[in-house]
C-alpha cells in the first residue's frame, strides 16, 4: 500500500513540528508539505497534491474554514481533517458547512488522529474508484 500523503496547516510552527514528529512514527503516512496560514494552504494544495490536509482553524490571512472551502472547490479529491482546540456546536457547524471530512479536537491520542486520516483517505479513494 502506498503511503497517505498529508499536508499540515497550522500557524504555529511548534504545532507543525510536533505533528511532523508524530507522523514520522507512522509507516502509512508521509508529510509532503506544510503551510502556516490558509492562503498558503490553498496554494500549496495544488503544488503538493496531498491525499489529506490536516487543517487548523484560527490562522492569519484566511482561516481554516475558508481555506477548506477553497481547497474543496479547487481540488475535490483532497480530504480535509480539521483539528482545533475549539469544540463547540458553532465551530462544528461551520466546519461541516466548509466541507471538512472530519473534525478532531487538538490533543487527542495519536492513534485517533492516524485512524481518522486513514478513514478519510479510504473514503476519498472509494469515491474516486466508483466514479
Amino acid at each position: 500500500m502506498s503511503k497517505i500523503k498529508i499536508m499540515i496547516v497550522d500557524d504555529l510552527e511548534h504545532v507543525r513540528q510536533g505533528l511532523q514528529t508524530i507522523f514520522e512514527l507512522s509507516e502509512d503516512i508521509e508529510v509532503v508539505g506544510e503551510a502556516n496560514n490558509g492562503a498558503e494552504a490553498v496554494t500549496l494544495a495544488g503544488k503538493y497534491n496531498p491525499d489529506v490536509v490536516l487543517m487548523d482553524i484560527e490562522m492569519p490571512k484566511i482561516d481554516g474554514f475558508e481555506a477548506t472551502q477553497l481547497i474543496k472547490n479547487q481540488y475535490p479529491g483532497i480530504g480535509v481533517v480539521m483539528i482545533s482546540i475549539h469544540h463547540t456546536p458553532e465551530f462544528l457547524k461551520r466546519a461541516t458547512e466548509s466541507g471538512v471530512d472530519a473534525y478532531l479536537r487538538k490533543g487527542l491520542p495519536s492513534d485517533v488522529l492516524f485512524s481518522t486520516i486513514q478513514e478519510v483517505w479510504k473514503k476519498k479513494n472509494t469515491k474516486v474508484q466508483n466514479n
